[in-house]
């Protein structure tokens, strides 16, 4: 480790830094990320053979992007990320 990169870390501690562990994802169906969702207060729509198919705050979205907005509220609350 260079010298620098250890005075940095060093200050940090000393600082009153932690190191704080995050958790593995969490498996979830789409079923579920919908779930959650509508309970963070967001209303989730499924337009079918649509390449972006869910509607979610006026914005459309594909799955995978759905998963990021998710794991966006998830990050907020301190909760682990999702995953399908």
């Amino acid at each position: 480790m260079k010298r620098e990169n250890e005075s940095a870390i060093a200050e940090y501690f000393q600082g009153g830094g932690e190191i704080q562990r995050v958790e593995g994802p969490v498996r979830f169906t789409e079923r579920e990320l919908i779930d959650y969702l509508t309970k963070c207060g967001f209303t989730v729509k499924y337009f079918a053979g649509d390449a972006r198919p869910y509607a979610c705050t006026r914005k459309r979205y594909s799955l995978s992007k759905l998963v990021q907005f998710a794991n966006e509220q998830r990050r907020l609350q301190g909760l682990p990320p999702i995953m399908l």
